[in-house]
């Protein structure tokens, strides 16, 4: 997406910047040096600074806080700050105990960064720098003497800096500490397009992945990482490779850390920016699910969330950060757990711990299935007669549901044709097994139950309010009656009609599926012919073009939309499949 709200990258990083101060009032803006501090940091403690380009948020000044980064020093997008701006941070938070400086291995911030702490030891400052590069993708080989790209590990040893300085670890120890915890890291991401930067003009189709296409191993800068993989593949083999990157020990190119099944392992799972937190979550549990099954490792802190991004990037990455041993400094051991697990006041690390972090995740074991009363009726139907009808019906849907999606992704939110199919299929597959029956008050109810399985939304809710009705109408008439006919069939529409009328306001004239659906069921009320009924029913549907919308999404579109309504079109489907 080449639009954006805000196209100068200045105003962008200043703003940014200072809404942070609003939530939270221990920050100060810097605006001409672009950094946030911490105002209230002890200056006892060895200040924790970090920074870099801008685009990666919340890397870096969300993490400014109690427990964790002391200020951090913007650049522009994807640009490093300069010396100057660095060091005008440092002095903000200047502590006797020193400064630790940590930077994302990117040439630039490594120059800049280590620039302002050559200028520090210069001015007889204590300062020490730690570069962190995490990522495996692109390996020794391709990396050469630059050695590894920076990625999501960065934030965690944020975490461990800031937590380890609150509890007044000397700057030598910090430096122990930083690196070992970088030795122990593995990150890796992947990505469906590239990023556009504000201010920039509009990318050429050289610069666009196609639509197929993805990478593997993407920097956050856009930078290629170490192929392209078109046809995109399904999220367990993407994850499957991605993981053998990580852990694979012989791929010595690649094999960087040595974790193992029997290893204390964290998992980071970052968002690069771009997915949905619905997509991002159900990826996060796919990696957890792979790392269990293929490998054996079952992480004991998983964090998933934006950590480090890049814009809006449209993919995700995985961080293993192996905390197996101990590191011991100056005569006691530090776990990386526990500095973890340490309390934090930064805006970017929103992660609750529970009081018990003992407690196990349990396997909920409750049924869905919803427990009828026992009734059965005193009559049979004809199984297969009616299963050949009911499957006819379906198809009739199933084939008109391209229609019916052209006409809602005009006038509605283009889902309607999909959940009709759903049911359809759901309907069909149920007929079609053995748990189909000759009771006719089971088999009303059991297809009711399908129908709530499988159509969501709002129509799916009205569908199942519908047929649970006509369940309770087909009981109430055969147990009086005692006979399976059209006067049985008729009341039992009836009666749904009554009761979907209990919980919706839609009436004819209001461009629903009512428009179809009552004068169907009036009619065969009261002439017990399908036929006629089913006519009433598609010029009910066929109406509704000329009908202003009362109810649902399409009172949003405009009234100059002549098309029918796509739920009157799908009883309409219904019930001239039942007539053929």
């Amino acid at each position: 997406m080449d639009k954006h709200f805000i196209n100068d990258p200045d105003v962008l990083v200043k703003g940014a910047l200072k809404s942070l101060t609003s939530l939270n009032k221990t920050l100060t803006v810097h605006e001409e040096g672009k950094f946030i501090y911490y105002h209230e940091y002890n200056k006892k403690n060895v200040s924790v600074i970090s920074g870099g380009g801008a685009g990666h948020e919340p890397t870096h000044s969300s993490f400014v806080g109690k427990g964790m980064l002391s200020a951090t020093i913007c650049g522009s997008i994807f640009a490093s700050p300069s010396s100057k701006q660095i060091n005008a941070g440092i002095k903000q938070v200047k502590s006797d105990a020193g400064t630790l400086v940590i930077c994302k291995n990117y040439t630039g911030d490594v120059l800049h960064f280590a620039m302002a702490v050559e200028k520090e030891r210069a001015a007889g400052r204590q300062a020490e720098l730690v570069a962190v590069g995490d990522d495996v993708s692109v390996g020794r080989a391709k990396s050469g003497k630059v050695g590894r790209r920076g990625l999501a590990g960065t934030v965690l040893v944020h975490k461990l800096a800031g937590a380890a300085a609150c509890h007044g670890i000397a700057l030598e120890g910090l430096v122990k500490l930083c690196r070992a915890a970088n030795d122990n890291m593995v990150s890796i991401n992947a990505s469906l397009a590239h990023v556009h930067v504000p201010g920039q003009g509009a990318r050429s189709e050289d610069e666009c992945m196609a639509h197929d296409e993805m990478e593997l191993g993407m920097g956050i800068h856009n930078e290629p990482g170490c192929r392209r993989i078109s046809p995109i593949p399904s999220i367990d083999e993407l994850v499957s490779e991605m993981l053998k990157q990580l852990l694979d020990q012989s791929d010595k190119d690649r094999a960087y850390v040595n974790i193992n099944s029997e290893d204390e392992v964290v998992l980071v799972m970052n968002n690069l920016g771009g997915l949905s937190l619905l997509e991002f979550s159900a990826v996060s549990s796919k990696v957890e699910e792979a790392l269990a099954e293929q490998y054996s490792i079952h992480p004991v802190r998983v964090y998933a969330g934006t950590f480090t991004t890049s814009l809006n990037g449209l993919g995700f990455g995985i961080t293993l950060f192996r905390t197996t041993d101990l590191v011991n400094i100056n005569g006691k051991d530090i776990s990386f757990i526990d500095l973890l697990d340490e309390p934090v006041e930064a805006i970017g690390w929103p992660y609750c711990q529970p009081a018990n972090r003992n407690s196990k995740n349990k396997i909920g074991n409750i049924s869905i299935q919803e427990a009828h009363a026992d009734i059965h009726s005193p009559v049979k139907i004809n199984k297969e007669a009616v299963r050949r009808i009911i499957l006819t019906a379906m198809q009739n849907v199933i084939d008109a549901e391209p229609e019916i999606t052209k006409f809602d992704t005009i006038a509605g939110d283009g889902d309607c044709g999909t959940t009709l199919k759903r049911g359809a299929e759901g309907v069909a597959d149920f007929v079609k097994s053995d748990k189909f029956c000759d009771d006719p008050i089971r088999l009303v109810r059991d297809i009711a139950d399908v129908i709530e399985d499988n159509m969501d939304g709002t129509s799916g809710a009205l569908y199942a309010i519908f047929f649970h009705g006509f369940a309770k109408g087909v009981k109430d008439h055969l147990q009086e009656k005692k006979d399976v006919s059209t006067k049985m069939w008729s009341s039992a529409l009836n009666a749904a009609l009554n009761t979907l009328f209990k919980y919706t306001p839609a009436r004819p004239g209001d461009r629903t599926m009512c428009d179809a659906l009552v004068p169907f069921v009036e009619k065969f009320v009261e002439t017990d012919n399908i036929h006629a009924a089913v006519k009433t029913a598609r010029e009910g549907a066929e109406s509704t073009a000329y009908l202003q919308a009362k109810l649902g999404r399409a009172v949003y579109v405009g009234g100059d939309v002549k098309v029918p309504d796509a739920g009157a079109l799908g009883v309409a489907a219904i019930v001239e499949g039942f007539a053929k």
